[in-house]
């Protein structure tokens, strides 16, 4: 990171603002700032939902069973297994995520196996990507985990969802500009897979898109020059979406007067 005066000063404030961006970084900032003060100026993160426990789940199943590790029903058993060891006793919203697992792993199975076994790090973790943002004299490298890389060349990022859209959201087209300017030479698709079907999107033009993108981290780096996360947390309201949903003890703290 080069230049960026103001995300220098959030990094060395030591909670966890790293030299570098990513979708999820920029998209928090320009989506929630009260969630990005809390997330990169106090090292304070949301507890998830059963969403993003089942997104989480299906996505281990499915490399267990694209890499051969288990079979299918053994993996959707080990999904079902660690969603109940999480939640224990389940509320209606908890019981239809669960009923979920099944068919979307079954269906990202389905769409998947045609292209071979994906390659992974070799510590069997995410391949990381990297691509450096370029803003005048200033330098900034934008980061991401892959899901999926195909040995023809394609890469693919799974996305468990309640309704197919028409369309990939900005957010998820960011995610696959980044992708896409790290690894030109291959396609990259996202994959949304619901309890009945599932799609293949590559919506978005990278180059305009990494354009637009520069604009918010520019953004991002004059909010953190003029203010710390104290004066941050003081001055931004929060802006309740999804974002904050079940956080009553992080609003607590957010909004206290010291």
């Amino acid at each position: 990171m080069e230049n960026y005066k103001g995300l220098q000063k959030w990094v060395d404030h030591g909670k966890g603002f790293q030299p570098n961006v990513s979708a999820s970084k920029i998209n928090l900032f320009r989506n929630n700032l009260s969630m990005f003060i809390m997330a990169y100026g106090y090292g304070i993160r949301g507890s998830g939902s059963q969403q993003m426990t089942r997104g989480t789940l299906v996505e281990q199943a499915v490399k267990e069973v694209l890499t051969n590790e288990l079979t299918l029903d053994q993996a959707i058993e080990k999904a079902q297994d660690n969603f109940m060891a999480e939640y224990f006793i389940l509320d209606p919203q908890e019981s239809k995520e669960y009923k979920n697992l099944r068919p979307m792993i079954e269906l990202s199975c389905q769409a998947l196996e045609p292209y071979g076994v994906p390659i992974f790090d070799e510590d069997d973790k995410q391949q990381l990507i990297s691509y450096e943002i370029v803003d005048g004299d200033k330098k900034i490298d934008a980061i991401g985990y892959l899901d999926f890389v195909f040995p023809d060349g394609k890469i693919v990022d799974l996305k468990t969802t309640n309704a197919l859209q028409p369309k990939m959201s900005a957010e998820h087209q960011l995610q696959r500009a980044i992708y896409k300017m790290a690894r030109s030479n291959y396609s990259v698709e996202f994959l949304y897979v619901t309890n009945k079907k599932s799609a293949f999107y590559e919506h978005g033009d990278a180059v305009d898109i990494m354009e637009d993108a520069k604009n918010i981290v520019r953004q991002m780096d004059n909010f953190c020059n003029h203010m710390t996360p104290e004066q941050a947390r003081k001055c931004i309201p929060i802006y309740d979406n999804f974002y904050w949903n079940g956080e009553d003890e992080l609003k607590k703290f957010y909004n206290t007067k010291e």
